[in-house]
């Protein structure tokens, strides 16, 4: 009966909060009771001061690197400023919609004041934050202290009294799958997602359609496709998707398990077992990761079975597969591919992904028994985007995070800074992205010194490349352009190669760090083959070009072009794009 009252509660409540032209019909009961503790609600120190004795409010301030006594002096500094809650109340409410929640909290309001008030806007500022980034903090704390449930969106509350699972039995099924639903009922797997508005959108009108209602979502590894499903799961399992999804069981099959226990007839007969109870069953979908795997990429082929309980409508399927193995395995079958909606899944934003990495940070500090800064967060999330360009975000962001919260717990350090996500992406890229200290920075001051103990004269070259180096080493770049680009002019020995060893050697740390290419051999059109790869289907493509696959594996080096002027139009046009930006694509369309 309580349960059932506050659900009704809260339905009207909810709606009569956006209606309202008073903010006390849209505050949660949490700050009402904290404006009704406040003493003056026309003073900016005293409403900052009640605030901050809420946990949340303090854990955000925590996380936002403010100790308690630059709280307290804050507050005092407020005392005799002016504020008009009225008006908070409409900036505050802009950030609850932001969110997408119903009711105004004191973390909105806290958001509400440190945007409009000056000193508070400093007290970020000297921090190295902006507002955006303690409306991140404030969602990541969000995410991790569990709202009372009078105060959350009544659609999360789940499905109600005397709300059953049904349909019909999946015994043998159960052998070769995961019930994706029961593990984020247990806790084992988590449904938590960021963004994706749009793509679940899709797979959702998908999934509700009569015929066709299978997707096959195309992204790269480590893009997010399986959190699409985890989420959907969860969504289907607390009712808020459309009613003909409610309630479902989502269920992943295992091919490993499925394999193992044989092959050829047996496996066939297997596959026809399943998929006669799962379309007997009705309320079930099944989530096929890299379904190449079962259209000829693990070396069978069981796509004419699934094809025929596709064609029936009473299976649905949520399949993931990455662009090159769709094209190769997938895209030439078309009675295949008829029964399904192709849903291509993007990288998420950097935004996107320090929220994401937010939502993971509380089981990385538990897992290494350490803290992680939200500027660590951060870093992680620019660093990874700026030098892991081969992979994708959310992906290479939360590996990242991870290898730099094992180091850093390795080192029994208990907190993860910025610094040691740069420590750790040195290491592992072989590029410096700290700004260079102590034995370095005295190198740099000295490097036309150091330069000239190799390099006669040629004062001109020697100073526009150390300055060059100077810049890339001590100042924030915002740019993606190489460290530096030069054209060295000059007859046959005057010293120009020997320029780009000597700078090898004192700035890269070795004359082997160069990637020599002789330019008179790529004097024909097709000779950028040979720089980026062949194309797919030709040979010579799985060894990659010769220009990108030294870069890939060494990003920290020095690129000589030995008599440029040789090469063909075609190939020195290809270099400018790498020039401007810093980056190029092979042949596989890896950057």
């Amino acid at each position: 009966m309580f349960e059932a009252f506050y659900r009704l509660k809260l339905s009207y409540f909810e709606a009569d909060a956006r209606r309202s032209k008073s903010w006390h019909d849209a505050i949660s009961l949490s700050l009402a009771k904290t404006l009704l503790k406040t003493k003056h609600w026309d003073s900016a120190g005293w409403v900052f001061a009640s605030l901050t004795k809420n946990l949340t409010v303090a854990v955000v301030l925590t996380r936002a690197d403010f100790s308690q006594e630059e709280i307290g002096s804050l507050a005092k500094k407020l005392t005799a400023e002016r504020l008009n809650l009225d008006e908070l109340m409409i900036v505050a409410y802009q950030h609850t919609h932001k969110e997408g929640g119903g009711l105004v909290s004191e973390l909105d309001l806290l958001l509400a004041l440190f945007e409009k008030n000056q000193i508070l806007s400093k007290a970020l500022f000297d921090k190295e934050l902006k507002i955006g980034d303690l409306a991140n903090i404030a969602f990541w704390v969000r995410g991790n202290l569990r709202q009372p449930f009078w105060e959350r969106n009544v659609q999360t509350l789940g499905n109600g009294i005397g709300e059953l699972w049904s349909g019909g039995w999946t015994y043998e099924t159960e052998q070769y799958t995961q019930d994706l639903s029961e593990g984020i009922v247990k806790g084992q797997i988590d449904g938590f997602l960021v963004g994706r508005k749009k793509e679940i959108g899709q797979i959702e009108e998908v999934l509700g359609r009569s015929t066709k209602r299978n997707v096959i979502l195309l992204g790269e590894p480590g893009i997010g496709k399986a959190s699409l499903v985890y989420n959907l799961a969860l969504k289907s399992l607390t009712g808020q998707l459309s009613e003909n999804l409610k309630y479902k069981r989502f269920l992943a099959l295992d091919l490993a398990s499925l394999l193992a226990q044989g092959g050829g007839g047996e496996l066939e007969a297997r596959v026809k077992s399943i998929l006669e109870e799962l379309t007997h069953a009705g309320n079930v979908v099944v989530y096929l990761p890299q379904i190449e795997n079962i259209v000829g990429g693990a070396g069978f082929d069981i796509s004419g079975l699934l094809v025929g309980a596709l064609g029936e409508d009473k299976l649905q399927v949520i399949a993931t597969s990455d662009r090159a193995s769709y094209k190769q395995y997938i895209e030439a079958r078309a009675a295949f591919t008829e029964s399904f909606e192709i849903i291509d899944v993007p990288e998420t934003t950097q935004e996107e992904t320090i929220r994401i990495l937010e939502g993971r940070v509380g089981e990385l500090e538990k897992k290494h028994k350490i803290t992680i800064t939200f500027k660590a967060i951060v870093s992680t999330v620019e660093l990874a985007n700026r030098y892991l360009v081969d992979r994708v975000f959310p992906g290479k962001a939360l590996d990242l995070l991870d290898e730099v919260a094992s180091a850093t717990s390795l080192s029994k350090k208990p907190v993860v800074e910025a610094s040691d996500v740069e420590r750790v992406l040195t290491e592992k890229t072989k590029v410096p992205v700290s700004f260079a200290k102590g034995n370095e920075a005295e190198k740099l001051l000295k490097l036309e010194e150091i330069l000239h103990l190799r390099i006669v004269s040629q004062n001109e070259a020697i100073s526009s490349i150390a300055e060059s180096v100077r810049r890339a080493r001590t100042l924030v770049r915002t740019t993606k352009r190489p460290i530096g680009v030069f054209l060295f002019l000059g007859p046959t020995g005057v010293g120009k190669t020997e320029t780009a060893k000597a700078l090898a050697q004192v700035y890269f740390g070795s004359e082997s760090s160069i990637v020599r290419l002789d330019m008179s051999e790529f004097q024909e059109e097709e000779a950028i083959n040979r720089l980026i790869g062949p194309p797919p289907g030709e040979s010579g493509f799985a060894s990659g070009g010769q220009l990108t696959e030294a870069v890939r594996k060494n990003p920290f080096s020095l690129v000589l072009l030995d008599e440029i002027e040789k090469a063909h139009q075609k190939v020195q046009e290809a270099f400018l794009a790498i020039f401007d930006e810093g980056r190029v694509a092979d042949a596989s369309g890896r950057l």
